[in-house]
């Protein structure tokens, strides 16, 4: 779920991941890499049936400074955010 403090526009009601944790990194150090992967992967598929992922994927990255540092958003774990941002500010 996107954090509520950093809600923008109509489409995050709409969401597939509305409702829901989409949060990383809440990892016990005993926990399996295997759950933790299966756990993300299935966070990530969410993504991958929304009807606004445009949307999402288009507000993420607009903003300068990640709002989800520590979620799922948009299909992406936040290294992958952060190397899109960095190639678009390439780019300009």
């Amino acid at each position: 779920m996107i954090p509520r403090s950093t809600l923008r526009g109509w489409w995050t009601e709409q969401a597939a991941c509305s409702g829901l944790d989409m949060e990383l990194g809440c990892h016990s150090k005993r926990q399996a890499v295997y759950e933790r992967s299966v756990r993300d992967r299935a966070r990530l598929m969410i993504c991958v049936t929304c009807p606004v992922l445009e949307q999402c994927t288009d507000w993420v990255l607009s903003e300068d400074d990640d709002p989800t540092p520590c979620h799922i958003t948009a299909g992406m774990v936040p290294v992958e955010r952060g190397r899109i941002r960095k190639q678009m500010q390439a780019a300009r």
